[in-house]
């Protein structure tokens, strides 16, 4: 199924959290009907990342009237009557977790009207537009879409919730998709060494990895990390962590830390069996 075209233009903000429904409802009569067939046909949409969509609005205002299967249910505070999908961003493409296909992250926005605008904005802290829609920018780590774009072809993946301090949005969709893939029984050497990259930390005078704690065999990794002495006149190599690179007992989610300072040369080296006889892998300058 080939997905409609989405407008990708950067707007204020990524979506309308659902804690701007905290207080908030739907309206009753003749327009909870039309409400629910606007959500029910979103979601009915061809494109997966509009579908996608409908359904988080869907859950948002599920949420917010507590956790009924009527949209339209009111909730004390206020009643909404109407809801508007504004726009789906692409906010990152990743060329290098699959050979033939990319991933993609994508946010949207949507505004609500509510019946009784003036209590509905002050209890929300909401701010509200010149045609009365309550709009309230996303915060911190807003949803993302993740999807798979094989050559135009779109595959909803799941919805993810990036958090800065684990690497962001690459991070939460490399985590995503080890799960997923380790469900489907498929070889995770690729992603597996993308999310050892992705968790370098860095600071003025310490470089960390983490071993990812999803990977299946521990046993797998062959991890060297060499360090550059300045002795002579051309330096000494070492060989750092000897212990757990010679008898491959890295410890799954193990966080291991190096002092930088004073090394003229810091480099890692991982590999993993690709699965079909080979391996995978990456080499990367830690003092870069």
């Amino acid at each position: 199924m080939r997905a409609k075209p989405v407008r990708q233009s950067v707007v204020c903000g990524c979506l309308l959290l659902f804690f701007l429904f905290v207080s908030a409802g739907c309206a009753g009569g003749t327009e909870q009907s039309a409400l629910d067939k606007k959500i029910t046909d979103g979601i009915a949409d061809p494109n997966p990342l509009i579908s996608q969509a409908w359904i988080l609005i869907r859950s948002d205002l599920q949420t917010a009237a507590g956790g009924t299967e009527d949209v339209s249910a009111q909730v004390p505070g206020a009643r909404f009557t109407d809801v508007q999908l504004l726009e789906v961003e692409r906010t990152d493409r990743f060329d290098d977790f699959y050979a033939d296909s990319a991933v993609e992250a994508y946010t949207f926005t949507y505004r609500v009207k509510p019946e009784n605008l003036s209590e509905t904005a002050e209890a929300a802290g909401a701010s509200v537009d010149e045609a009365g829609w309550l709009v309230r920018t996303g915060g911190g780590h807003p949803r993302r879409i993740l999807v798979e774009n094989k050559a135009g072809e779109i595959r909803f993946i799941c919805v993810i919730q990036p958090e800065g301090e684990n690497g962001g949005t690459r991070g939460a969709a490399l985590a995503a998709l080890m799960d997923a893939d380790l469900r489907e029984g498929r070889n995770v050497a690729r992603l597996a060494l993308l999310q050892l990259e992705a968790s370098l930390r860095y600071t003025e005078s310490e470089v960390q990895f983490q071993i990812p704690a999803a990977y299946p065999k521990p046993a797998d990794w062959s991890i060297r990390v060499a360090a550059r002495l300045p002795m002579g006149s051309l330096g000494a190599d070492s060989v750092l962590f000897a212990e757990e690179s010679e008898n491959r007992s890295w410890a799954p989610g193990g966080i291991y830390t190096i002092k930088t300072e004073g090394y003229l040369g810091l480099r890692l080296h991982a590999a993993l069996p690709d699965g079909e006889g080979g391996e995978i892998e990456t080499n990367v300058d830690l003092l870069k």
